[in-house]
């Protein structure tokens, strides 16, 4: 069956099952048995390129027809299904990854023999390359990468919008990128027509282009893999080789067990003999803290803790206790400017006539009055501190001080409630 298939279908199919290796787990049994079929797809439809000579290195890109420019993606997509293998030999991966980066040169050489990629975009893959070895360049290097793939696919994608119908999917990856460009093989039957076809509202003009742009887009990326490569194979030679013979070394044999403390007790028949050798090496299993489990506990919990002060009471119990204590003050503002005094609302109150409240709130009012009448009687206005100015002034009394200071004439003073409108006589 697969001397049958043609060129184009073995291609389709080995891209097809590239495709569908994301939806596998890579170490799945049905990973290597896809990944397998499609290796050997690509290496036949290789060999049938080489057999049928597609391509001569004395023609040029305008003898190559639209229909054979897309092979010219074999050798890269056999070095990205190369690269996706798994592997766990360190040996068998170098294997690997040098028939990829024979593949991505095959590749290259293809693309630059041919003239497909012009010289700006040559100079810029190389240049990114080149900045790619130098870890503090390499960031600049992957944004330089970034812009350059994201114009051309940009490209890419004005040309499919241009041309294919509305409906038809969107590639999932290059595989699938490749595969939409494949032209679908001819029925033999003269009535048959292929449905199917995704290239069917394409002109071979816009074909063209759309290729030319894909294989620039290949060959910015086949750098970059191939710097993955490098790097790959400095970090698998740099491994260990893997031991070999199957006897553990002599190393093991001659360990010393004495510092192991999980093997049975050597400190007496009880266990219970000495915890130390002579030499400070501990002969059994032994714990620092005491026995007890709650003893441990309360210790762990005095160990592992904050290093500042818990509260002892939330915020509503303090303010509660603060309130008791009077350092709360309620009221103020406006609203307590506006409220009647506790005199005002006793009045208020007390003219509630015919009601028990208001005759009880007379009676307060009245007891009130009566007792401030009795203050006021048995404290006349003006018999408080005298500013110890001698007697009240309600005696009528006149309080005259002499002050002689030095030679200047004395002066007289007087109470503040008599005072002269002019100065008294001198006293001879």
């Amino acid at each position: 069956m697969s001397e049958e298939l043609s060129l184009s279908s073995r291609f389709s199919r080995a891209l097809y099952s590239a495709s569908s290796l994301s939806g596998h787990s890579a170490l799945s049994p049905e990973y290597k048995s896809i990944s397998d079929e499609a290796l050997a797809d690509l290496r036949q439809a290789s060999k049938a390129i080489y057999d049928l000579k597609l391509f001569s290195k004395n023609e040029t890109l305008e003898e190559v027809s639209t229909k054979q420019l897309v092979y010219f993606t074999v050798p890269y997509a056999t070095a990205e299904l190369l690269l996706a293998l798994p592997s766990i030999e360190p040996t068998l991966r170098k294997d690997i990854l040098g028939q990829a980066e024979s593949e991505i040169h095959k590749f290259i050489s293809y693309v630059t023999d041919y003239e497909i990629v012009d010289e700006a975009i040559v100079q810029a893959t190389k240049r990114v390359a080149q900045m790619m070895n130098n870890p503090a360049q390499r960031r600049e290097a992957k944004i330089q990468q970034y812009q350059i793939e994201k114009k051309l696919k940009s490209q890419i994608q004005t040309l499919r919008s241009r041309t294919l119908a509305s409906n038809v999917e969107e590639p999932a990856n290059n595989y699938d990128l490749i595969r939409m460009l494949l032209t679908a093989p001819q029925s033999t039957s003269a009535g048959s027509v292929n449905a199917t076809d995704d290239d069917a509202d394409m002109d071979d003009e816009t074909k063209r282009e759309l290729t030319l742009i894909l294989l620039r887009l290949l060959f910015t990326q086949a750098y970059v893999s191939l710097q993955q490569i490098s790097d790959e194979l400095q970090i698998l030679q740099k491994m260990p080789p893997p031991s070999t013979g199957s006897s553990p070394p002599q190393l093991n044999q001659s360990r010393d067990d004495t510092w192991r403390i999980d093997m049975a007790p050597r400190g007496g028949p009880d266990g219970k003999g000495p915890l130390l050798d002579p030499r400070g090496r501990p002969l059994r299993p032994f714990t620092i803290l005491p026995s007890n489990f709650a003893e441990r506990t309360r210790l762990q919990q005095e160990v592992f803790r904050p290093d500042y002060r818990l509260p002892t009471m939330t915020i509503d119990e303090y303010l509660v206790e603060e309130e008791k204590r009077g350092n709360i003050i309620r009221g103020g503002g406006k609203a307590s400017a506006e409220a009647p005094t506790s005199s005002e609302q006793l009045a208020i109150d007390a003219e509630q006539d015919g009601t028990r409240f208001g005759e009880e709130k007379s009676e307060e009012k009245r007891q009130k009055d009566e007792e401030w009448a009795i203050y006021t009687d048995a404290n006349p206005r003006g018999a408080g501190n005298t500013m110890n100015r001698g007697s009240s002034p309600s005696s009528g009394g006149v309080l005259l001080q002499l002050c002689y200071l030095r030679h200047s004439p004395p002066t007289v003073l007087t109470s503040p409630r008599r005072r002269h409108s002019s100065p008294p006589p001198a006293i001879k």
